[in-house]
């Protein structure tokens, strides 16, 4: 159906919708090494954190963070503007997880980041977002909600790579492989918007593989550290949000097409 679908997305606008993975995975690698430099990694292993090092460094990552939420958040805003300009979804997509990722990192230590009430607003709001993206992208074409479900998914893969710093993981060496993921998926995303037929189905499904092959190698990280209960949770939380995020935006799209004419793009 994507190939038999006229209503592609501007091809001017190919790079600025593949742009948001690239930048998500390049942002959050700084990270990583605003933590640990490239030479202190232990590849293949768990890497020792200094407490002095801990000290000196975090202010950086936090940097790099907060640069990474406002720049996804304002593309996605300037997308908005637009009337839910098509090359935004991938952007509306990564700012949600970047926020929501955001929001978690905050509240590791605490209870809850604010009150349990405000906090679960906050997580209702972030999902409303999510499906407001998803249903508009859907009722126009099946390209746009292939569009929300490749930025959707690919988010949720690079943000299971990156929290691999975790401790007790402080897996390093998998954290950093964000940039080079980021990328792939930027490539994927490229090759839907620029080709044609089948070519664009297999960019799509190949970011569903990249994301899953992605969470697997994160729950092998998982379990190394930690217990099998635990690696089972972490496999719910992504995998479950992850298939959600990629099948619903596609599934809405096919309903859709079924139904009748689609809403005009803007």
């Amino acid at each position: 159906m994507l190939d038999q679908d006229s209503r592609h997305v501007d091809r001017s606008a190919w790079l600025l919708a593949a742009l948001p993975p690239a930048l998500f995975g390049l942002l959050l690698s700084l990270c990583v090494l605003g933590v640990v430099p490239v030479r202190s990694i232990v590849w293949g292993g768990s890497t020792p954190l200094p407490r002095p090092l801990l000290g000196q460094t975090f202010s950086l990552p936090a940097a790099m963070l907060g640069l990474l939420v406002l720049l996804l958040v304002g593309g996605a805003l300037a997308g908005l503007l637009r009337r839910f300009a098509a090359w935004s979804h991938t952007w509306s997509t990564a700012a949600v997880v970047a926020v929501a990722m955001a929001l978690s990192i905050l509240a590791d230590d605490v209870p809850y980041l604010i009150s349990p009430l405000v906090d679960a607003l906050i997580l209702i709001a972030l999902v409303l977002v999510l499906a407001a993206v998803a249903f508009v992208a859907a009722r126009r074409s099946m390209t746009e909600a292939a569009l929300v479900a490749m930025g959707f998914t690919s988010a949720c893969g690079l943000v299971a790579t990156f929290l691999t710093l975790a401790s007790p993981m402080l897996r390093m060496d998998i954290a950093v492989g964000v940039a080079p993921a980021g990328l792939v998926f930027t490539l994927l995303l490229s090759a839907f918007l620029r080709g044609q037929g089948r070519v664009r189905w297999i960019a799509v499904a190949l970011t569903a593989v990249v994301a899953g092959v992605l969470i697997a190698v994160v729950a092998t990280a998982v379990s190394s550290a930690l217990s099998a209960q635990l690696v089972w949770a972490f496999l719910r939380l992504f995998g479950v949000i992850a298939a959600v995020g990629f099948l619903g935006p596609l599934v809405l799209g096919w309903y859709f097409s079924l139904r009748g004419p689609a809403l005009q793009s803007a």
